[in-house]
């Protein structure tokens, strides 16, 4: 899943054309005809790409016909000045002596593990750098070096042993060339070190080195142990200098834009709005990435990010606040913690200009802990990525359909999908983007849909999709759709829990009345708006409160009405006709036995009280209530909720309530209190639900009260 950060091996790989320079620097190692030591340097920044040249460089070397001796060396796999001198010697030897080497190769291997044994006890001291051989075994005297591998080699000096290898090597009509990469990752020592090992220990002929390295990082730890002279020392060790060609804007885009496209495979592209992603790329994302490391880091955090959510929320605002989190993640937590400040829109007419200035004032903090970015780039990029942003610095208002669209594309402006951005973890009730327009797009087909709502139901998603169809309805919904998903949810929608209902949430009977009107006044044909409701009211099988609640709200916003205004477009002669069609519902579902224990057998009731015959209700009600547990179920449909809480209280206390009145209205009291009371006392109260208890013991106190 994450790119690890290793260079590329082979010209396969090369995405940034680095093969042209790598081939032309391999050429001219291979023409290097002096048997001399020669040293090379090859200079690029951290993230430069400067490994991957060497690879490339090193394929072609080994792909010649003269195909040198290559040893790669890696200083920065050992911990200390000792170990970095003895570990070079045994790698060289090791190369050398391998199996498909010629003997003398491999005795050569042999004289420069001896060479190597004398500088294992040795700890370099500075005063050695600009010394030959000489000044090192008159250093080794000094320091009174009396170990045994000293006095194993007694008979043969230090120059001696080196003699032997330089004419050995000498011999040779291959070039051996050794590669010591990663110099810029080492303390000042052992930077120093590197250079004294090439210029005084190992400068043998026929030997060509390639040091990489940061120029600059170099020239700074040399600095401080030569008297600041640290560019001289080094112009004398680096015999031949190549500056790696410094990446432009349009390779870094070469890259980043392929790993982004990579992750883009499973995303359908209507879901990637070019016009957003160039505001947001152009605004701010682009100046994050100045080297290749850069956009290795934010691609692993991203990969991991896309894993966790990219079917949930805006892909390109997913690239956008990834980017601040890798690399401005002071800002990326400060805009985590101030969800206010960002998420969700200013209201002209409710924000004043002291509480839109305070806004602005807490959105200032944060350009002050941009460190990567300029402050403007920053402020122009969280604009574009937080709308909100462009009330407080220029007076551009957004407004409430804003919000809707916003959610329906995932973007981290809203305020019901910020937080999935920050915590990468989806609620168990979240439908993603596409999961959403597959539910959608089923609705052509009335079992199809049907089955889809049934199943998300079952998941409890229900209701968070019930949410989300509101975003869709304007636009989004075909015409040709309207009448099968409103038919659908007439016929389910009593099995939708209703979940709880104030003034800020609404149930699922009103959510559902809510897309249905949005979705009528898309056709804008009365007759035909008509003929939809009354059809998905006779074919609701499963449900009635849906179509009784939809019918009483309609008839009472027509009684509202102003005089020869029509509403929703329904005469007169039509809202009695809907009347009649859930009056034969209501009546079927009371003929069945369905009806009594229905969890809004109250208002169900009302509408047949008031449209029907009074008398009939009560003959149902009288019938039914003959059985003790639909007595019970009859009074829980009129328990109520409610809250009282004083002006010192943090939490309200819950109230409950039954209004003895309405029961009244439909069967006296007096014909059903004692029942009530001797079912509190028997055996029985045990045998019914919490609620069911609930609203014995509230109409008993009720009762009591009362009297």
């Amino acid at each position: 899943m994450f790119d690890p950060d290793k260079p590329i091996k082979s010209i396969d790989e090369d995405l940034l054309d680095r093969s042209k320079f790598s081939t032309a620097f391999a050429e001219a190692i291979l023409n290097y005809q002096s048997s001399e030591s020669l040293v090379i340097g090859l200079y690029g920044e951290w993230g430069s790409g400067k490994t991957s040249i060497i690879n490339i460089t090193l394929n072609h070397l080994q792909q010649s016909p003269i195909k040198p001796i290559i040893v790669k060396f890696n200083p920065w796999n050992f911990s200390d000045q000792n170990q970095l001198i003895s570990q070079f010697f045994k790698k060289l030897s090791a190369t050398l002596g391998k199996k498909d080497h010629g003997n003398d190769l491999k005795k050569l291997g042999e004289n420069i593990d001896a060479y190597s044994k004398f500088f294992e006890p040795l700890i370099l001291l500075p005063a050695l750098a600009d010394g030959g051989i000489g000044t090192i075994l008159s250093a080794i005297k000094t320091l009174s070096i009396a170990a045994k591998n000293w006095g194993q080699l007694k008979t043969k000096d230090i120059d001696t042993q080196k003699s032997k290898i330089n004419a050995a090597l000498g011999q040779i009509n291959k070039k051996i060339i050794i590669v010591i990469d990663d110099i810029d990752r080492l303390n000042d020592s052992e930077i120093r070190q590197v250079f004294q090992l090439v210029k005084v220990i190992a400068d043998f002929p026929n030997t060509v080195y390639i040091l990489a390295f940061d120029k600059n990082i170099a020239i700074n730890a040399l600095d401080k142990l030569q008297n600041k002279q640290g560019l001289s020392y080094l112009e004398k060790i680096i015999q031949v200098p190549f500056d790696i060609p410094p990446l432009t804007t349009n390779d870094l885009e070469k890259i980043l834009f392929k790993q982004l496209d990579s992750l883009m495979v499973d995303i359908p592209l209507e879901n990637f709005d070019k016009r957003h992603w160039g505001n947001i790329y152009h605004s701010g994302l682009k100046y994050f990435f100045t080297n290749l490391r850069d956009i290795t880091r934010y691609i692993n955090t991203l990969k991991f990010n896309c894993c966790l959510i990219k079917n949930y929320v805006n892909i390109v605002d997913l690239y956008a606040i990834t980017a601040i989190q890798v690399f401005e993640p002071d800002v990326y937590e400060y805009i985590w913690q101030n969800k206010n400040v960002f998420a969700g829109i200013c209201e002209s007419d409710k924000y004043s200009y002291n509480s839109k200035d305070d806004l602005k004032k807490q959105c200032d903090q944060i350009f002050l802990k941009t460190k990567v970015i300029s402050s403007q780039s920053l402020k122009d990029f969280l604009e574009k990525l937080f709308p909100k942003l462009s009330a407080y610095y220029s007076n551009n208002f957004f407004g409430y359909p804003s919000l809707g669209n916003w959610r329906k594309e995932g973007r981290i402006c809203s305020p019901d999908i910020f937080d999935i951005f920050f915590r990468l973890y989806i609620p168990k009730d979240e439908i993603s983007l596409e999961e959403m327009k597959a539910l959608l797009s089923n609705a052509t087909n009335i079992n199809s849909f049907k089955n889809s709502l049934l199943e998300i139901n079952a998941n409890r998603k229900i209701e968070r999709f019930l949410e989300l169809t509101e975003d869709y309805t304007t636009t989004d919904i075909p015409i040709n759709n309207i009448k099968n998903i409103i038919r659908v949810l007439f016929d389910i929608g009593d099995l939708f829990p209703e979940g709880e209902t104030s003034y800020a949430h609404l149930d699922a009977s009103m959510k559902i009345m809510r897309i249905t009107h949005q979705l009528l006044n898309r056709i804008n044909n009365p007759e035909e708006n008509f003929k939809i409701l009354k059809s998905a009211i006779e074919n609701a099988q499963e449900s009635i409160f849906i179509s009784v609640r939809e019918v009483r709200i309609r008839a009472q916003e027509y009684e509202k009405r102003e005089p020869d205004n029509e509403i929703w477009g329904f005469s007169l002669e039509q809202l009695e006709l809907l009347k009649q069609a859930v009056l034969c519902m209501i009546q079927y579902w009371a003929d069945s036995g369905k009806l009594i224990n229905h969890n809004n057998l109250q208002e169900i009731l009302y509408a047949w009280y008031d449209w029907g015959n009074p008398e009939n209700v009560k003959k149902f009600i009288n019938s039914s209530i003959a059985k003790d547990e639909n007595l019970v179920a009859f009074i829980t449909s009129f328990l109520s909720k409610g809250m009282h809480q004083y002006a010192t209280d943090y939490v309200g206390t819950v109230l409950w309530n039954i209004n003895l009145d309405y029961i009244n209205k439909f069967v006296p009291l007096e014909d059903i209190s004692p029942r009530i009371q001797e079912i509190r006392l028997s055996n029985k109260f045990e045998k019914f639900d919490q609620k069911q208890q609930k609203a014995i013991n509230v109409y008993l106190d009720a009762l009591k009260s009362k009297q």
